[in-house]
C-alpha cells in the first residue's frame, strides 16, 4: 500500500521577482527544507506566477533534492497549468513511492486539467459554477472565482491498483467565495472521472486550498459539501494577521484564520479528522521558538524585502516571535503550509 504524505502551500505573490531578488535563493532553501522535514513525497503549490511557475520549479526541485540528501538525478516531476487567473498550479510527486500518474491518451502526459465537472448518475456529467476566466471585478467571480485543477495517479504496489486524485482549489476572496467553497465539494474528479469514455473511480482523493473562509468544524456551512465526502486535515488557523498583533506571547497569536486546508477521502474510510499537521513557521524560524527553521532563515535581507518592510525586523535571523512573524508575512508568505498523510 503507497503512504502519501501531500504538502499544501499557498506562497504569496510568487513571482519572478520574488524568486530572482537577494531573498529568492534562501526562499527557495526554506521551501525545501519545508518539504524535507514534512517528509512529503507529494506537493501543491498555489499562488505562483505563470511567468514564473517554469523557472520556480526548475530551482525548487533540486533545492529539495539537496534538502533531502538526494544525489543527482532528481527524484521530482512536476505537472502545472495556468489558473487563468494570472497565476498557475503546481503539483510535484516524488518517484520511487509506488504511485505514478495516470496518463491519458495523448503520449505520456497524467490526466490533469482545470475542472468544473461535478458528478451527475455517478459520473462527470454536470458543472459546477466557476468562472474560466476573468478575476476580481469580472461579472463571473459570482460564480465563485477560481477554476480548481485536478491531477490523477494510481499506485502500483497494489491488485487491484488504487486510482487517487489530487484537487487544488485558490477560491477567489470576496462576496462570492461562499459558492466557490460549496462547489469545491462538487468536484467530480475528487470521486471519479472518465478516461476514454470508461468510468474510473477515485478510491481516494485529497481536495487542498486556500478557501478564504474561516473553517469552524463546529460550524462548517460552507464546507458542508465536502465534509459530506471527506475529512479536514485539520482544524488550526493556517493565515497570518497583516496588522501588527501587539506582541501574542505565543506564536499562535500571530494567526488570523484558517484558510487553507486538505479535505481527504478515502473510499475504505480510513482518513480520519483532524490528523494533518500546520507548519507553525513563526515559531520555526525564531531562536526563541523551536529554532527548527532559524538556520534557513539567517540568510535573508532586509532590504530585498519590498516596500521597505524589513527595516521592521530588528534581527535576521529572528530571535522573538516578533521578527519571525515578520520575516515570514513578508518574505516568504501570508499563509502556512499544512500536510497530511494517508495509505492508498
Amino acid at each position: 500500500m503507497a503512504k502519501i504524505t501531500l504538502l499544501h502551500w499557498n506562497i504569496r505573490n510568487f513571482s519572478r521577482n520574488k524568486l530572482n531578488n537577494k531573498n529568492g535563493p534562501p526562499l527557495i532553501n526554506y521551501i525545501a527544507s519545508v518539504v524535507a522535514e514534512s517528509k512529503a513525497n507529494m506537493i501543491s503549490l498555489i499562488e505562483l506566477k505563470p511567468s514564473a511557475a517554469a523557472e520556480i520549479i526548475a530551482e525548487l526541485i533540486p533545492a529539495i533534492d539537496k534538502a533531502n540528501e538526494v544525489l543527482p538525478p532528481t527524484e521530482w516531476r512536476a505537472v502545472k497549468i495556468d489558473s487563468r487567473h494570472k497565476e498557475s498550479y503546481v503539483v510535484l510527486y516524488q518517484l520511487g513511492n509506488d504511485f505514478e500518474p495516470l496518463k491519458g491518451d495523448v503520449g505520456d502526459d497524467p490526466i490533469n486539467y482545470l475542472t468544473q465537472q461535478k458528478i451527475v448518475d455517478g459520473k462527470p456529467g454536470g458543472t459546477v459554477p466557476f468562472n474560466r476566466s476573468g478575476g476580481v471585478g469580472d461579472p463571473s467571480a459570482k460564480s465563485g472565482g477560481r477554476t480548481p485543477y485536478y491531477v490523477v495517479f494510481r499506485t502500483t504496489d497494489s491488485d487491484p491498483k488504487q486510482n487517487f486524485s489530487i484537487v487544488a482549489c485558490h477560491i477567489m476572496m470576496g462576496k462570492y467565495t461562499e459558492i466557490g467553497v460549496r462547489s469545491a465539494g462538487e468536484i467530480a474528479q475528487s470521486r471519479v472521472i472518465l478516461n476514454k469514455g470508461v468510468k474510473v473511480e477515485m478510491q481516494a482523493s485529497f481536495t487542498a486550498g486556500d478557501f478564504n473562509i474561516d473553517f469552524n468544524p463546529a460550524f462548517p456551512e460552507s464546507y458542508n459539501k465536502l465534509l459530506d465526502f471527506a475529512y479536514q486535515a485539520t482544524n488550526f488557523k493556517t493565515s497570518l494577521k497583516v496588522l501588527p498583533p501587539d506582541g501574542p506571547q505565543l506564536s499562535y497569536g500571530y494567526r488570523s484564520k484558517a484558510f487553507d486546508n486538505i479535505f481527504q477521502y478515502h473510499k475504505t474510510g480510513l482518513a480520519k479528522p483532524d490528523n494533518g499537521f500546520v507548519f507553525d513557521l513563526i515559531n520555526a524560524s525564531a531562536e526563541a521558538g523551536s529554532g527548527l527553521f532559524t538556520e534557513q532563515a539567517t540568510p535573508f535581507k532586509r532590504e530585498a524585502i519590498s516596500r521597505g518592510r524589513g527595516k521592521l525586523i530588528k534581527k535576521i535571523p529572528p530571535v522573538t516571535l516578533e521578527d519571525s512573524w515578520r520575516l515570514v508575512l513578508y518574505a516568504i508568505s501570508d499563509h502556512l503550509p499544512v500536510y497530511v498523510s494517508m495509505i492508498i
